[in-house]
Parts: structure tokens; C-alpha cells; sequence
């Protein structure tokens, strides 16, 4: 049986500052994954020099560039990349990395790596996934939610307990660990038969935010 292929739409409106940085992080996740994949940036009538920086990633093999006519809004950038999607999975993304820095291990990326492979290989029949994040009084909550078979009420600790599961029991057991080293912690808030939805919350004091700095020689903002 062929490799499920992965397919991350990314509605872009106004992104030059982000858009090398996020392309920087994203590509490396998406080839360590080792399935095949496919990023289509959705630009929505931008006004800045996001176009051309899209039009410059198309370089990879794997990325493609929708290009709308004027700026119709982020919903209407989403159906539009989701319709040019061919992949068995699709993941959106906000291409607004919005100056976030978050005080975590270095592992922290491989979380996001576990939390897609074990929404692969457990989910059922996962067709979306969605991440986002959502920041209250100071404190941030990153979100992962699929639209797969979800966890049972009873199970939604024990995933986390080394040894549980199906494969090697270590991939939940693991992000846990990895999260806990900064104080960082993670539940699972999904409705059974819904799909899974895990909630990493990011304390006080391990997350603030940073402006871009300008790069005197090109004139294009970056991290």
C-alpha cells in the first residue's frame, strides 16, 4: 500500500516579515517525516513582497503557490488551497508567526512531529488536521486536533502512560516527558468519535514575543 501523502495549506495575506522563517522550520518537519508531501501557500491578494517570496519557494519540488486575485478573506484562502489539495491528509497552518518565542527543549518540534504520526497511525480514517494557538492573560495554548476516530473518555490519561498503545507506547509517553522539562504540559480535550484534540499549555514566563529585525541590505524584514 502507497505512503499516505500529506498536504499543508497555508493561507498567506501580508507575510513578507515571516514568510522565510516559516518556510525555514516548516520544510525540514515536513522531510523528516519521510512520507510524501506537499505545501501550498494560498496568497490572498497581498499587498507587500509576499507573491514574489511564495513565487521563490516554488523552487522546492513540493511547494505550490495559489495565487487569489484580491483578498477575499482567510477562510475563502483555505477552501481555496484545500480544492488544489491532493493528499490523503491536509493540515492548515497560519503563516502568521506573530513574534511568538516559546521558552521549551529543543525537542519541542519533535512533539509536533509525534502528535501528526500518532494522528496517522491511530486516527482512523484522519483526513484534517488543524494547528493553532490561542493566548490568554499571558499564557499560550497550542492546539492540535484531527478529524479521526478520537480518544475514548476512559483512555484519555493512560495514552500518555509508557508502554500504552498499539505500536511502541513511547510516542504520547514521550511528548509528555519532553514538554515537562520546561514546565510545559499537555491534555487530550477531544469528543470521542469526533477526532483527538490535544492542548499544550504554555505557562507565564516561558513564551514572549519578538519583532522582526530589519536587514539593512535587502530591505526585507526577518526573525
Amino acid at each position: 500500500m502507497p505512503e499516505m501523502r500529506i498536504s499543508v495549506v497555508i493561507p498567506v495575506y501580508n507575510e513578507e516579515a515571516n514568510l522565510k522563517a516559516l518556510m525555514g522550520r516548516l520544510l525540514p518537519v515536513m522531510e523528516s517525516l519521510a512520507r510524501p508531501f506537499e505545501i501550498i501557500l494560498v496568497d490572498d491578494g497581498s499587498r507587500d513582497a509576499s507573491l514574489v517570496l511564495l513565487r521563490e519557494f516554488t523552487a522546492h519540488p513540493s511547494v505550490r503557490v495559489v495565487e487569489l486575485t484580491r483578498n477575499y478573506g482567510q477562510h475563502a484562502a483555505v477552501m481555496a488551497g484545500l480544492a488544489q489539495a491532493r493528499g490523503d491528509i491536509v493540515v492548515t497552518l497560519d503563516a502568521d508567526l506573530d513574534g511568538l518565542e516559546i521558552f521549551a527543549d529543543l525537542l519541542l518540534e519533535r512533539v509536533f512531529f509525534n502528535l501528526v504520526e500518532n494522528g496517522i497511525r491511530h486516527g482512523g480514517d484522519v483526513t484534517r488536521i488543524r494547528l493553532w494557538y490561542v493566548e490568554t492573560g499571558g499564557e499560550v495554548v497550542l492546539t492540535y486536533q484531527d478529524d479521526g476516530v478520537g480518544i475514548p473518555m476512559a483512555q484519555k490519561e493512560q495514552i500518555f502512560e509508557r508502554g500504552y498503545g498499539s505500536n511502541t507506547g513511547l510516542g504520547l509517553f514521550l511528548i509528555r516527558e519532553i514538554l515537562s522539562i520546561t514546565g510545559l504540559s499537555i491534555r487530550e480535550t477531544g469528543v470521542p468519535g469526533e477526532g483527538a484534540r490535544f492542548e499544550i499549555l504554555v505557562p507565564k514566563g516561558a513564551v514572549r514575543r519578538v519583532l522582526p529585525v530589519p536587514d539593512p541590505l535587502s530591505g526585507i524584514t526577518h526573525d
